[in-house]
């Protein structure tokens, strides 16, 4: 049956053994404290919505940019979130 079966690395094992070593040069020239921080994933947790639009304001240094008032309101609201949320640090 398909459920019994055993997992297995969908990897040969050539190119295991590439990243294996790769990943332990990494480890040696950065460190391995990297590897304990948090996953960042493409999840509004990381980035609300808006946080691009946000991301250009703040950048070109406007905390209420004058272009948002042409933003749909959806969009608009995006952009205020994300500019609250890049402001709190």
């Amino acid at each position: 049956m398909w459920w019994n079966k055993q997992p297995k690395c969908p990897v040969r094992t050539e190119e295991q053994l590439w990243i294996e070593e790769w990943l332990d040069w990494l480890a040696n020239e950065f460190g391995t404290e990297i590897l304990q921080r948090p996953v960042v994933l493409p999840e509004p947790a990381f980035f609300p919505s808006g946080y691009g639009l946000a991301r250009y304001a703040w950048l070109r240094g406007e905390s209420a940019p004058d272009w948002a008032s042409h933003l749909d309101t959806n969009p608009r609201v995006y952009l205020r979130d994300g500019l609250r949320f890049i402001a709190a640090g």
